[in-house]
């Protein structure tokens, strides 16, 4: 028997949250939601994601600095970081990858029915 795949979501946006939640749970993931990046930090001492999909903006860390705390992990080493933001610069997504994100989407750019495609690698 294979367990579900858990998806961390951290995303401010309430709207979003239920939207997002209810694609991945079609795609067979368990979604944890967080408003803050702190409280999924805290959060996967207990349970370990395989994706995090996170803000960049968030009200109390940086989507980079969650990043750096998420990568220094052993225990989140093979979690796949996914950032899927609002504001696409490119600073901002050469500043993510650097940090250890694994992929970097603009909401405006990508559909919200093929973003578990694409977070799952299957364009």
């Amino acid at each position: 028997m294979t367990s579900q795949r858990l998806l961390f979501l951290i995303e401010p946006d309430p709207v979003l949250v239920e939207i997002i939640t209810g694609r991945f749970s079609h795609y067979g993931f368990a979604v944890a939601s967080y408003q803050e990046g702190l409280a999924a930090w805290r959060k996967s001492y207990e349970l370990v994601p395989n994706v995090v999909l996170s803000e960049l903006r968030l009200p109390d860390v940086s989507g980079v600095e969650l990043i750096r705390l998420l990568r220094s992990a052993p225990r989140l080493a093979n979690t796949q970081i996914v950032i899927f933001t609002n504001y696409p610069s490119r600073a901002d997504c050469e500043d993510c990858l650097s940090a250890g994100a694994s992929k970097f989407f603009s909401k405006n750019e990508v559909s919200l029915q093929r973003l578990p495609e694409l977070v799952s690698g299957n364009r």
